[in-house]
């Protein structure tokens, strides 16, 4: 049976194989698994935590994702459990990742927020969701999407058709066919245009112009285009 256990940077062995599995060390804990179950070591090899679930993962902050019966909930670096398993897991989401102390969870067929603080202050009422990005997040009630902010509050209406994430102050969105770029406030910064848009990064965004794709500026200068 495979053991798992710890290396030092030189190859030589900081805590010898004996784990069933073991996650990254993150603030001075890490995640181990033993047949009777989860918990968290120090970085001599002791036990600080011993929970009674399937799957312990990494700390973020002070919370961790703690796992039983294929559902996620919080514990905290205390011991203390912040949210019992009870979220699903869904492909293609971050599923307990915390962005911007937010991560998004799933309860039935609802969407809503938790904070690495153990509070939930966007309950589960979307039916789909997208990571905090510079404050906000993108939400759709089924038929349009918008934007809200950490506390719930819905800070750019539901008008759009898809939204990505804000990115050095642009989001791009789907508006009718076409996607386009907006600001914090809701205005356009780069109208409706693309066949589709990815966030910016280093001042440059990926869009899909006549079934190719281009770079543009956060102008909307074409930099770059495929050829056909």
């Amino acid at each position: 049976d495979k053991q798992y256990g710890h290396i030092r940077p030189n190859g030589e062995w900081a805590l010898a194989p004996q784990f069933e599995w073991a996650g990254d060390f993150r603030g001075g804990l890490a995640p181990v698994s033993a047949s009777t179950g989860c918990g968290y070591i120090d970085t001599k090899g002791a036990f600080c935590l011993e929970l009674t679930y399937d799957r312990c993962l990494p700390f973020q902050n002070e919370a961790a994702v703690a796992v039983k019966h294929r559902k996620w909930g919080l514990v905290h670096r205390s011991g203390k459990v912040l949210f019992e398993p009870q979220f699903d897991f869904v492909p293609g989401t971050s599923n307990g990742d915390f962005f911007e102390g937010m991560a998004i969870v799933k309860s039935g067929n609802h969407f809503g927020f938790i904070s690495d603080t153990g509070v939930m202050p966007v309950e589960p009422r979307y039916l789909s969701a997208g990571d905090f990005s510079e404050g906000l997040a993108p939400v759709g009630d089924g038929q349009k999407f918008g934007f809200i902010q950490k506390d719930g509050q819905v800070v750019i209406p539901f008008s759009f058709q898809d939204a990505g994430l804000f990115a050095e102050g642009l989001a791009p969105v789907l508006a009718g066919a076409r996607w386009g770029f907006i600001h914090p406030d809701g205005v356009f910064a780069i109208a409706p245009q693309f066949d589709w848009a990815m966030p910016f990064r280093n001042n440059l965004a990926r869009v899909g112009i006549s079934g190719g794709w281009a770079y543009i500026t956060r102008e909307g200068t074409v930099i770059w285009q495929e050829k056909p």
